[in-house]
């Protein structure tokens, strides 16, 4: 469409190459669909169970005969629930909802299935969808400081180096066990299956204890899981005797997200390669809100081939982005040897959902709005206010919960109410405080304005008091009914602050 245009009070759309299209209200059953993410599952995990929904809304001059919504074809995974049962007959403007659950039953990959519509709609007497899903797997990935590599160990002594083990792919991963080769040890002590989350992480500590003369050492850790790829094989090494003394922090220094008010903790492994005991006289951070362990005194010994775990707590004071370094000295020639450690600290974000526009309401009805107030940030919102920036008799708030400190991923409603009774149509504007750095005031416009009928005409007094005396006696239906809302009197007789 590259132009529309009215033509003898006609709304027409002009197409490249497809002529001109008049739009006109439909005379009988016109049937209109909404789906829910478009009904794409995205990725599901075997055995997992999926719900999409289709909304299906009358929206012509006469009553829409669902006869049946099923699926048609493709992938049995998918399939439509009886309820609501077909036929069912739809009012105009009436909607109804069909749940669409997707349960996958075949090999890892894409799956697909038509879903088809049939009703008395004229012009769609069928409307057939396309409903889309993806199997998901599992996928191990792994990472070991130094390319897997102990550097050197002194016979009789031990090193350990944790390896890292995340699952890329997109279902749970199940580790049914794990094995080394050589002079490398996985831990003994795990309970199997370890389960390992999507996008997430597992450390275990991999052992190099050299019971062999000097010289390089070879080996391999296995890792047997429900990895499609079949068994996980990391290379590791290591030489006899060891160097010198390193730090390693998971995630290269990288705390992730943590909240203000809360923490995390990882341990930042200090080892001993060298030959004789390493004495550690201080661990320093340069940041307050990276803390070091407290420790009663120093120096701290850690034998040839030792590793000594310290705990380093991220406890972020404010919103942003932080980063330090973690500085451990000791008697090693190269002391002090650092680690730059990272970390944010996200806030909560505003989110306001639902219409704020109620158009013509009736004199002498009252009409209702909710709006969700949500936070869709990482962290706790501290919802302070809601409230109008005018006072007006005309709108009020129904239900309001805050002040109220709001979880990542929840929201409150706010009922906004209008009273249909002023002559000419004033914008009202809801406002919105916050900890939501980037918005901590939003300012929202809510529209409304009165229809009056041949009664009200007359005056917008006369219109409410003859309606009101009415309604008390249980005579409402007198009067033309409230297209939307419903009928309420108008009792308040105090004035907007800005007439």
């Amino acid at each position: 469409v590259f132009d529309l245009a009215f033509h003898n009070g006609e709304l027409r759309a002009a197409t490249f190459g497809r002529g001109v299209f008049a739009f006109v209200n439909p005379a009988g059953p016109a049937i209109a669909v909404g789906l829910q993410d478009n009904l794409a599952f995205g990725t599901v995990c075997q055995g997992s169970t999926h719900f999409l929904t289709i909304e299906v809304s009358n929206v012509g001059a006469a009553d829409l005969v669902i006869t049946s919504v099923q699926r048609l074809m493709g992938s049995a995974g998918f399939k439509v629930l009886p309820n609501p049962a077909t036929p069912l007959s739809l009012a105009a403007g009436e909607t109804i909802e069909f749940t669409v659950v997707y349960t996958p039953t075949g090999a890892a990959g894409l799956e697909a299935a038509t879903i088809r519509i049939i009703t008395n709609d004229p012009n769609a007497p069928v409307v057939d969808l396309l409903a889309t899903g993806i199997l998901g797997t599992s996928k191990v990935a792994t990472a070991i400081a130094n390319s897997g590599s102990f550097g050197n160990v002194c016979l009789g002594s031990l090193a350990d180096e944790l390896l890292t083990i995340n699952n890329t792919g997109t279902c749970p991963l199940s580790i049914f066990n794990i094995t080394g080769s050589g002079d490398f040890l996985p831990p003994s002590a795990l309970a199997y299956p370890l389960v390992v989350n999507p996008g997430t992480s597992i450390d275990v500590a991999i052992r190099f204890q050299p019971t062999a003369p000097f010289g390089a050492k070879a080996g391999a850790i296995t890792i047997i899981s429900n990895d499609p790829a079949g068994p996980h094989v990391v290379p590791v090494s290591g030489i006899v005797p060891a160097p010198k003394a390193n730090l390693i922090i998971a995630n290269m220094g990288s705390f992730g997200d943590v909240c203000v008010g809360s923490f995390a903790d990882e341990p930042l492994v200090i080892t001993n390669s060298g030959r004789c005991i390493l004495s550690i006289t201080g661990i320093a951070s340069t940041s307050g809100e990276f803390l070091v362990p407290q420790v009663l005194s120093y120096p701290i010994t850690i034998g040839p081939g030792d590793a000594l775990p310290v705990p380093i707590r991220f406890k972020p004071l404010s919103f942003g982005a932080k980063a330090a370094t973690i500085a451990v000295t000791s008697d090693d020639p190269a002391s002090p040897i650092s680690v730059n450690v990272s970390g944010n600290a996200p806030s909560g974000k505003l989110t306001v959902a639902g219409s704020t526009t109620f158009g013509g309401v009736n004199a002498g009805c009252c009409a209702d709005r909710t709006l969700s107030i949500c936070n869709t940030g990482e962290c706790t919102l501290d919802v302070t206010s809601v409230h109008f920036k005018r006072r007006s008799r005309r709108w009020k708030l129904l239900n309001n919960p805050f002040p109220a400190k709001l979880r990542p991923g929840s929201c409150l409603p706010v009922v906004i109410q209008y009273r249909a009774g002023e002559k000419c149509p004033r914008p009202c504007e809801l406002i919105i405080e916050s900890d939501d750095p980037l918005t901590p005031v939003k300012c929202i416009e809510v529209l409304a304005y009165t229809i009056w009928d041949d009664d009200c005409r007359k005056g917008p007094e006369c219109c409410r008091k003859e309606e009101c005396e009415d309604c008390r006696k249980g005579c409402c239906g007198r009067h033309p009914p409230c297209r939307q809302g419903y009928p309420c009197c108008d009792d308040d007789d105090d004035d907007d602050d800005d007439r």
